[in-house]
């Protein structure tokens, strides 16, 4: 996606749909604390994969953390 490809070829090249990679692509920029939370399963009860798909994370990653009740 850095290079400018589209939602629809990625999804196309790893058959999935346009939908699904749409929803799941903001993980990618999780906050490095998140991401070590979740890992070491330290992360609230709460925090599930369907919170993480349904939520509007802001980019900055202490908003993120903020917002998820990491602080």
């Amino acid at each position: 996606m850095k290079a400018g490809t589209s939602i629809r070829a990625v999804a196309t090249k790893a058959s999935m749909s346009e939908s699904y990679v749409a929803r799941i692509l903001p993980l990618a920029f999780l906050s490095p604390n998140l991401q070590h939370a979740i890992l070491s399963g330290d992360q609230p009860i709460e925090l599930t994969l369907e919170t993480l798909v349904r939520t509007t994370l802001p980019l900055d990653w202490p908003a993120q953390e903020r917002s998820l009740g990491f602080t």
